[in-house]
């Protein structure tokens, strides 16, 4: 699989996911803050394209996707 381009890779281990798992859209998405701690939560996929991922979150969960660098929370 060529990584050069991220989105057909991501595409291609999904796919595989989905044969594979009961839910290939269930992920964990870790990010670390300024000061390099980690922190992790689950997250479901909504949809992907050359554009975006969409994930689904708690919204109630201490750390909101909106509080996550470099990510945008849409409703």
């Amino acid at each position: 699989m060529p990584v050069d381009d991220p989105i057909a890779l991501f595409s291609a281990l999904f796919e595989r996911a989905a044969r594979e798992c009961a839910e290939p859209d269930a992920m964990v998405l870790s990010t670390v803050d300024a000061d390099g701690r980690p922190s992790a939560r689950y997250v479901l996929l909504k949809d992907a394209d050359q554009a975006r991922v969409r994930l689904l979150h708690e919204p109630r969960e201490p750390q909101g996707v909106r509080d996550w660098p470099r990510t945008r929370s849409r409703r």
